[in-house]
């Protein structure tokens, strides 16, 4: 397991301030789920159909499945494989089992179309479950999202189902963790009069990361002046970042349930390409109040690509099948997905078992 840093507080003036609203965090994330309990290991599902499951205590890598050896669903990719084979996953506790989208085939047809099948598999023996047919062809795989109740939603297009042991059961409802915007009208904490539309009563923000009760949104301004915060739907609160480093959308990581956010520092290529390149600098901010937490320079950082947070407050790293757990946030989170609209990395769950 790789070396992990130390919080350092923002400040010396702020540490007080960092200190308090850090147990505050802490003992949040502690009366929702105790991460003993439910999120000792990393589950990592590879673009090729492989599951890496990792000790979290240790940064053990225990097992390696090509979940291909455990069905005859998954195509061969051999010759030439046009995404992925596995693609998203939505990770149910109570029933002990994952879900991820598969192709039937390697290759897309003449119209960039192919059909997907839903699999499941159980946890921690990674057996090969059930399968759910998806009608029709696609040119996008299906995206999945577990609620925090744990429920398994699937957008298809433009429309949402759950998984039902009937098979797909349309929603009517719009599935919040798959919208990509939200209208912040109305919403209080901040001054949103300089992002609202011109004579209409809406003031769009882009999603850039969310959970089933907040969402880090973009606001962009009448003169292109962006700035990131956290949109409590419960609440109906927006809360600026404060005193973040230059960063952008794929740089900004929620933590589990939304208590706290990480943010990489990050730079535009000399190139001037759309690629960014990352300093090793981080910032834990409270989503609470935008204030920040914790700051940490880490060697080497570049090199690699955020994986996720853990309920246990591990920040999680990878190069290709290389772990790094590189920092402790000192607070402990409840083991509940963060939703993406555009995955930065592959995707993860956490487990008990």
């Amino acid at each position: 397991m790789s070396m992990m840093f130390s919080p350092r507080p923002a400040s010396k003036v702020a540490a007080l301030l960092a200190i308090a609203s850090f147990l505050a965090l802490a003992f949040a994330g502690c009366a929702a789920t105790q991460p003993t309990a439910s999120s000792k290991y990393l589950y990592v599902l590879g673009c090729g159909a492989t599951v890496d499951k990792i000790d979290t205590d240790t940064g053990r890598t225990l097992v390696h499945v090509d979940l291909r050896t455990k069905t005859d669903k998954i195509p061969d990719p051999r010759g030439h494989l046009d995404g992925c084979l596995a693609n998203g996953v939505a990770y149910q506790p109570a029933e002990h089992r994952f879900y991820t989208a598969v192709p039937t085939s390697a290759q897309v047809d003449a119209q960039n179309t192919r059909q997907f099948l839903i699999l499941s598999f159980s946890i921690p023996d990674l057996e090969f479950q059930d399968v759910t047919a998806i009608e029709g062809r696609l040119t996008d795989p299906p995206k999945l999202a577990v609620t925090e109740g744990g429920k398994v939603e699937i957008a298809i297009g433009e429309h949402n189902f759950s998984i039902r042991a009937s098979g797909l059961q349309p929603q009517t409802a719009p599935v919040p963790l798959f919208q990509t915007d939200v209208n912040l009208f109305g919403f209080k904490g901040v001054d949103l009069n300089p992002y609202r539309l011109p004579n209409e009563n809406s003031v769009p923000a882009s999603i850039v990361e969310q959970t089933d009760a907040v969402a880090v949104v973009q606001l962009s301004s009448q003169d292109d002046h962006d700035v990131f915060a956290v949109a409590d739907r419960g609440s109906r609160e927006v809360t600026a970042f404060q005193g973040n480093p230059p960063t952008f959308p794929q740089n900004i990581h929620l933590a589990p349930g939304g208590k706290a956010v990480l943010v990489e520092e990050a730079k535009s290529s000399p190139d001037g390409s759309e690629f960014t390149e990352k300093t090793g600098k981080l910032i834990l901010l409270n989503t609470a109040n935008g204030h920040p937490l914790y700051r940490w320079n880490i060697p080497n950082l570049k090199d690699y690509q955020f994986l996720g947070i853990s309920p246990s407050g591990k920040i999680i790293y990878h190069q290709g099948n290389t772990y790094r757990f590189v920092a402790q946030t000192g607070a402990t989170y409840p083991n509940v997905p963060v939703y993406r609209e555009k995955s930065v990395g592959p995707p993860v769950f956490f487990a008990a078992e």
